[in-house]
């Protein structure tokens, strides 16, 4: 009888050990897994962010504007893009530019002309008068134009999705 007791704690011990052993090896099973899981979804959302074509539409502000109170405001649907000056004071809106927008077919740095509404451009002496204004989006989320001021001189606009 001693040594069925001797032989069932030895099978006891040893199976307490093996399960102890195996609870510490699944747990660690489980955590890699997951971060692998994780790790693999994350590259997957930058993977994405990189592949799919940018969605261009809706309104876009200057994030750089030269003048407190006064800054550039562009609305883009359809096939149309519009840009305005905002005074802040007032909240007058008063039209820069109102020309065509080809949406981007692919991913990535997009550039395209676009030909301006020439009847509604006379609209104001802050309207803009030339016939094509190139417009870029970035990667990272803006677009950028050049306005050309009252004294001749371009100046580069950045704006972004508020």
């Amino acid at each position: 009888m001693k040594h069925l007791s001797a032989s069932l704690a030895v099978i006891l011990l040893t199976c307490s050990v093996c399960a102890c052993s195996s609870s510490s090896q699944k747990s660690e099973s489980p955590d890699q897994s997951t971060n692998t899981t994780v790790n693999s979804s994350n590259a997957a959302t930058r993977q994405n962010t990189n592949t799919q074509t940018p969605n261009l539409t809706g309104t876009w502000s200057q994030r750089n504007p030269k003048t407190d109170g006064i800054w550039l405001e562009a609305l883009v649907h359809d096939n149309t893009i519009s840009i305005h000056w905002v005074h802040e004071e007032d909240g007058a809106r008063t039209l820069y530019w109102e020309g065509s927008f080809e949406a981007p077919q692919a991913a990535g740095d997009y550039t395209w002309v676009s030909q301006t509404a020439v009847e509604k451009d006379a609209e104001s002496s802050q309207t803009s008068r030339e016939l094509t204004k190139t417009f870029r989006y970035s990667q990272d989320g803006t677009l950028h134009y050049a306005v050309t001021t009252p004294d001749g001189d371009q100046e580069e606009v950045t704006m972004q999705k508020p």
